[in-house]
């Protein structure tokens, strides 16, 4: 073993195949191959930055104060009859007050399952009215991860890479909500 290491550098350039006569070997400098650069950026501070972002929140706060309207009266409207029904609790014959106690738990149950039902359809408004947005920042980052070389870009958000080396990581933040202004004009 220890006599391959040896021989290679006891051959001079002239014994060597591939060597024209009296030229030097030269060390060849290591072949490296392109570093790969890295994007990042905060998906929702891009998100926030545009300005139909804004119209797309205001139309939710519109539908959720629309929500909010239809739950109150309803509670209200429950409140009144649970508010009687203790009033005229006493005076009622049994069967007449089990009725409605079956009917104030009625309320409760439709009044539950209506608040569910407007979470749930709030979710889905925001997550439409949102929709359109993310495909345009998704496309435009898309762009400039191959304009740039980018192997990955990365979403900063909820601390999901606290550290980037500030040699291999580029921050796109900026570059793609310039971009995504642009393309709204």
């Amino acid at each position: 073993m220890l006599a391959a290491l040896v021989l290679p550098q006891a051959v001079g350039a002239q014994d060597m195949p591939d060597t024209p006569a009296g030229a030097e070997a030269s060390v060849a400098a290591p072949v490296t191959a392109p570093r790969p650069v890295i994007g990042y950026f905060s998906y929702d501070r891009v998100l926030r930055s545009l300005a139909e972002y804004d119209e797309a929140e205001g139309q939710i706060e519109q539908l959720r104060a629309q929500y909010d309207a239809e739950t109150k009266r309803v509670e209200d409207e429950f409140n009144a009859k649970y508010e009687d029904f203790l009033k005229e609790q006493s005076s009622l014959a049994p069967a007449i007050s089990q009725k409605r106690q079956a009917e104030l738990q009625d309320l409760i149950e439709k009044n539950i399952a209506f608040k569910k039902e407007a979470r749930r359809l709030l979710r889905s408004a925001a997550d439409d009215a949102i929709a359109p947005l993310r495909e345009l920042i998704n496309t435009t980052l898309q762009v400039i991860a191959r304009e740039r070389g980018y192997v990955i870009v990365v979403n900063t958000d909820a601390d999901a890479c606290p550290y980037l080396d500030p040699e291999m990581a580029d921050d796109v933040e900026d570059e793609l909500i310039s971009r995504l202004n642009d393309s709204y004009r």
